[in-house]
């Protein structure tokens, strides 16, 4: 990846290829009329700059008539051009919504794709906020995009249309001398870009860490309060906070530059134009026209130059845009090269699993086979665990349990498949992807922020809307089984709409426990064939504990548990030990032992 990110090759490259995300069959329709409305729009802007010179020559001939019927032109055309003008700026507004679309569809599909979203920001540990290129950096850049896209469409037409009108009445000084002054801005603005560019990318970068931290500390107030950490916290985030407003103090400083030099374009446009117009006039090519006809040709020769000298004018405007445009730009193209990166070979593996979970399907009473199976930590050469072997059924009761940092996760991990085993095979007969298959509940459950009790149950598959409003024994089930798990206050407060989305964060308004029910409640309602529990019972009483376990039991659910307390042994026929190994020469290498319980 790129190391510095500025106006050059690598973003000219980044941008084709985010392009050819963005456009598909509406976006070409949409631009299509953008471009219909802006000629349109050119057009009547045109006429009406032609309106000032037809008013100086009736004026000067005090002629009433033609006065009234440019008046009358005139109130013509600044109505239409206001009309055409809103239009525009909606059609503008749309295109940004369906490149935003179009984008955030495409970065979305590859993130959740075979694991990425795991991958980049546990294994991988990609060096950034990829939450904030995939959200507030694709509005930025597809905002800024928009803004220009309307003059990026018209400049191939209205620019030969004026240089065209600009010989004619000039003769070729006045689209030579424009042209050159192009040029000059242009180069010295390329050099500012770039500078102002790669502070861009770093300002949005420092937003994503300063913003992160607040997350951090939303997400563990209470931990933070009960250790006292709001001093170390505040040190942290006031940190964070000191280097993005270095960068931006940094950027600012860049920006004037950048924009003292736009800004003088700007106006050496206009006293340009006029020195262009002395060439022709002081020359007496028009000493034989009348003062009114003189006076016309003059506000109308001084309208085209203007409006050519605006046009690259506003060429120039655009650097602003396309500092914003380059940094985001950067951050985004880099996802999309890493999220491509591999897609192939993770397509082709999706492939076999499939394969081999269909073909498995045949034994119904063998879920899986874990072969001498060797587990290490990924991006690392530390061997965890050696030749392990487990067979997996629908009677399986294995509880797995040690000491913490065994890696009794980790065995976890690699049987789900977001491991990769470093040596052996794991033959998988059911679909581990599919939670109808197999569910896995974490020590932490995850609860959607703000959402509403029926998403939340059915979790991690989408909820059936219409199962609840037509079902009134699903509904009738929700309801037991929260009563069932001492969940009942949770249901009075919620009331009798399952299906509505509450205003108040449920991480925050559930203990501990209570967030553990919630996920076994998603485990009786889906009813898998297998459940895999890590820790998921940690916050639970040791009575509610049993009945969970009961309940599993008589709905021939196969276990398989990780956790510490003892009387979890009660409940398992089978438990794999995991222990660090005494052997100083293999002193990160664990392990086990396979025992019976009944």
């Amino acid at each position: 990846m790129s190391s510095t990110y500025s106006f050059d090759i690598t973003f000219v490259k980044r941008l084709v290829v985010i392009s050819k995300v963005m456009i598909n069959e509406t976006t070409v329709v949409v631009m299509t009329y953008l471009l219909v409305i802006c000629m349109i729009y050119e057009t009547i802007s045109y006429n009406v700059g032609m309106i000032t010179g037809a008013y100086y020559k009736a004026l000067a001939d005090k002629d009433w008539n033609q006065f009234w019927s440019q008046t009358l032109k005139a109130l013509v055309l600044i109505i239409s051009i206001a009309l055409v003008k809103s239009c525009k700026d909606y059609i503008v507004s749309t295109v940004y919504i369906e490149w935003r679309k179009s984008l955030t569809t495409k970065l979305n599909v590859l993130y959740f794709k075979d694991l990425s979203y795991y991958r980049l920001n546990v294994i991988d540990r990609y060096k950034d906020n990829l939450d904030q290129r995939i959200t507030q950096d694709v509005d930025a850049f597809c905002r800024s995009l928009s803004s220009i896209i309307s003059d990026l469409l018209v400049w191939p037409f209205i620019i030969p249309f004026y240089t065209y009108h600009s010989y004619v009445i000039i003769g070729y000084i006045g689209p030579l001398g424009c042209f050159i002054f192009f040029i000059v801005t242009t180069v010295l603005n390329k050099s500012l870009i770039s500078m102002v560019s790669n502070k861009v990318y770093l300002q949005q970068q420092s937003e994503g860490n300063y913003r992160f931290q607040h997350i951090h500390v939303r997400n563990n107030c209470e931990s933070i309060a009960l250790q006292s950490g709001h001093t170390f916290e505040n040190f942290k985030t006031q940190q964070l906070f000191n280097q993005l407003v270095s960068v931006q103090e940094s950027l600012i400083v860049r920006e004037l530059f950048l924009k003292s030099w736009v800004y003088l374009s700007d106006y050496l446009g206009s006293i340009i134009s006029f020195i262009i117009l002395s060439f022709p006039l002081f020359s007496g090519k028009y000493d034989n026209y009348l003062a009114a006809d003189l006076s016309q040709l003059i506000s109308q020769n001084a309208f085209v130059t203007i409006y050519l000298i605006n046009c690259y004018s506003r060429l120039i405007d655009t650097a602003t845009q396309l500092t914003t445009i380059g940094g985001t730009a950067h951050r985004i193209g880099e996802v999309l090269e890493i999220l491509n990166s591999n897609e192939d070979n993770r397509q082709s593996s999706s492939d076999l699993n499939t394969c081999i979970n269909l073909l498995g399907l045949c034994e119904s009473n063998n879920y899986c086979n874990v072969v001498n199976v060797s587990i290490k930590v990924p991006k690392s050469d530390e061997t965890l665990i050696n030749k392990l072997n487990i067979s997996i059924n629908n009677e399986t009761k294995l509880l797995i349990s040690g000491p913490s940092g065994t890696a009794k996760t980790s065995i976890l991990r690699v049987l789900k498949g977001i491991w990769k085993e470093t040596n052996g095979s794991i033959e998988r007969h059911i679909d581990f992807d599919d939670p109808k298959m197999v569910l896995f509940l974490p020590q932490k459950p995850i609860l959607m922020p703000i959402t509403s009790l029926l998403e939340q149950l059915s979790y991690p598959l989408k909820p059936d809307t219409d199962k609840y409003m037509t079902n009134k024994y699903f509904r009738d089930q929700i309801i037991h089984l929260m009563t069932f798990l001492d969940l009942h206050q949770l249901l009075q407060r919620i009331g009798d709409h399952f299906e509505k989305q509450m205003d108040w964060n449920w991480i925050d308004c559930l203990s501990p426990g209570e967030q553990q029910r919630i996920s076994f409640v998603r485990l009786f309602l889906h009813r898998p064939l297998m459940a895999v529990l890590d820790e998921s019972t940690s916050a639970i009483s040791v009575q509610m504990e049993r009945k969970i376990y009961e309940e599993c039991n008589r709905l021939n659910i196969a276990i398989i548990s990780c956790g510490h307390r003892t009387s979890l042994e009660e409940y398992h026929s089978c438990v794999l030990r995991v222990q660090k190994c005494d052997n100083p020469i293999n002193s990160t290498l664990n392990e086990y032992s396979l025992q019976r319980l009944r």
